[in-house]
């Protein structure tokens, strides 16, 4: 439930990204909070692509509503279980940086590298919404070396489907016949 719970947010978000729908956004984005505290890292995508849709005053106010959502709904879960501290922060910077010095092999290089291509081959010419919103991809990369456990599928699904949206532009291109996207 959890995991389909953020791929679903996600997408949802970027839903509302695309067509605009900042109030909808606005209103989606503390459920989201819910689900996984670092979803809040779509607060700065939503400031980076609704800027130039609208009024800079609006956008400001609705990421500031935004930031202090995330701090109230933050605070309330860690009162109610204030009493359960879990297991505290995980850290797992050493164990990152030995899987990828030490461990990696041309099996994980190789498609690491093709998605890395895919996502970033021609970045420019991508929809306008993407390439702001892909602001998200380097807090949540810092994020998953300090907190992610290597190896592990769901760290990546805060960005799955926004990285699955980045590289179906150039998978398209490759198929014959089918035209590209006018910019």
């Amino acid at each position: 439930v959890y995991d389909f719970g953020v791929l679903m947010f996600v997408t949802l978000l970027l839903l509302c990204l695309q067509r605009g729908w900042a109030l909808a956004f606005a209103l989606l984005l503390p459920l989201a909070f819910l689900t996984k505290e670092t979803l809040v890292l779509y607060a700065g995508a939503f400031f980076l692509v609704d800027l130039g849709r609208r009024d800079p005053g609006r956008t400001a106010a609705l990421f500031l509503l935004q930031i202090a959502s995330f701090a109230v709904i933050h605070g309330l879960v860690r009162a109610h279980f204030g009493t359960n501290p879990g297991f505290g922060h995980e850290y797992y910077l050493p164990e990152q940086i030995y899987f990828f010095t030490e461990q990696i092999s041309i099996s994980w290089l190789i498609p690491m590298t093709v998605a890395l291509v895919l996502i970033f081959h021609r970045f420019g010419e991508k929809d306008l919404f993407l390439r702001r919103a892909s602001i998200v991809i380097v807090p949540w990369f810092v994020l998953f070396l300090v907190g992610g456990v290597e190896k592990e599928l769901r760290v990546v699904f805060e960005v799955f489907p926004l990285v699955l949206l980045l590289t179906i532009d150039i998978l398209v291109r490759l198929v014959p016949g089918i035209p590209a996207r006018a910019a």
